[in-house]
């Protein structure tokens, strides 16, 4: 459950509960040394054996004959004999049920703990078919966008998964509560909890499934390492956002330079770059254009914060959060340039969800703002981590993919032939 906790943040919930029984409790074989067992009625025995001692003295003096007194000696040996005989065969006995148990015992619950890997592996396939089928690649992104597929723009704002994106390809614990007694003490050994520690440890993971990270209850992300890297990486998770959500309930702010701004401008005519009126264009690259653009958004953040959870803006969630539409997500590559905005120091001023958030590519942790906790490393290994005073959190990824050729291209002229909506 710990590890389930992890994915809390990305935006991931318990799914699926799965209660597993301790085997019953295995015989404990408290066998008696032989002695101890056949002492009781060995001691009549030799009671007997005196007893016939006695009978073949007198024989032997004369006093009776072998005919008159063979009934007397019979009788201690038959005693002997079996002081010693039942005890050896009731041991055997028990020795023989004990084992006959133990298979039956092994057999029905180990057929029970087939029944639950089957029902583990069941859900395992069931929970990966939806998460690929969730957090889709980047080619099936490009190609609902350039077919028209009716998935375009279906996330809500008020969904659980608005904001919510495919990262890379790696390992996750299965959304699953497992109900099962930890090991108790005990001083015998026992293999079937053993075998079911075993299947329950195998069913904690799913491996190589799509990772997600959610961008919606994150006040800052930075994405660091390898700054080439970063970039395709950003390519992808802006491909995916533009897919599945619409421009009047995600505008997406690029605040960069000069330097860098030949590598944002395959997204300076789509809608989310455009306030509703169309008036203001949420892509800055320059002190005026910074100002300009940072106005804007303080107005907006200033009124959502004095109407609150009144304001027009405001909805709730399908988690049962306040947040509001619609919602501001900034993107820089160059945080040092503008860190002195009004925009930053209002959003880092207070930890309520006002529909802002930033991500901003950055290679050196001392030019982040102190309000970063979150981080998406993306160089020869990839990961995210989470790291404040509660949690530390660290989650590996692979496989980035590169968006295909021409993809932005054919986004930009399908917006103006379908909907008529870029301003050039």
């Amino acid at each position: 459950n710990e590890m389930l906790q992890e994915f809390a943040w990305l935006g991931e919930e318990l799914a699926y509960e799965l209660v597993v029984t301790n085997p019953p409790q295995k015989a404990q074989a408290q066998e008696m040394p032989m002695l101890l067992t056949v002492g009781p009625m060995l001691t009549m025995g030799l009671m007997s054996v005196i007893s016939a001692s006695n009978v073949i003295i007198r024989i032997v003096k004369g006093e009776t004959t072998f005919a008159e007194s063979w009934t007397m000696l019979l009788t201690p040996a038959i005693m002997l004999t079996s002081s010693l005989l039942w005890p050896s065969l009731t041991r055997l006995w028990q020795k023989k049920s004990r084992k006959k148990n133990e298979k039956i015992r092994q057999k029905k619950y180990r057929a029970y703990i087939e029944e639950k890997r089957k029902l583990i592996e069941a859900e395992t396939i069931n929970q990966t078919a939806i998460l690929k089928e969730n957090l889709i690649d980047i080619r099936t992104c490009y190609n609902i966008i350039t077919n028209r597929e009716r998935i375009l723009w279906e996330r809500k704002i008020s969904q659980k998964d608005f904001l919510t994106v495919r990262v890379g390809i790696g390992d996750r614990p299965i959304d699953m509560n497992v109900r099962y007694s930890e090991e108790e003490f005990s001083i015998e050994k026992d293999e079937l909890k053993e075998e079911v520690s075993a299947m329950i440890e195998k069913a904690k993971m799913l491996r190589d499934v799509p990772i997600s990270y959610s961008f919606a209850d994150k006040q800052v992300t930075a994405i660091m390492g390898n700054e080439a890297k970063g970039r395709i990486f950003l390519d992808n998770i802006i491909l995916q956002l533009i897919t599945f959500h619409s421009y009047d309930e995600l505008k997406i702010v690029i605040l960069t330079d000069d330097e860098h701004k030949s590598q944002w401008e395959k997204y300076k005519t789509l809608p989310h770059l455009f306030s509703n009126d169309k008036q203001v264009r949420f892509f800055a690259t320059n002190p005026d254009e910074y100002k300009v653009v940072s106005s804007y958004l303080e107005q907006e953040f200033v009124k959502r914060i004095e109407e609150n959870n009144k304001s027009t803006d405001a909805i709730e969630t399908e988690s049962d959060k306040i947040t509001f539409s619609p919602f501001y997500l900034i993107l820089t590559d160059n945080y040092v340039k503008i860190r002195k905005l009004g925009i930053c120091d209002k959003t880092f001023a207070v930890d309520a969800d006002i529909g802002f958030s930033f991500i901003i590519l950055e290679k050196l942790l001392s030019r982040l703002p102190s309000k970063c906790i979150d981080f998406i490393t993306v160089d020869k290994t990839c990961g995210i981590l989470r790291n404040d005073s509660d949690n530390y959190i660290q989650i590996s990824f692979k496989n980035l993919t590169n968006i295909p050729r021409k993809c932005n291209n054919k986004l930009i002229l399908y917006g103006i032939k379908k909907y008529n909506i870029y301003i050039i």
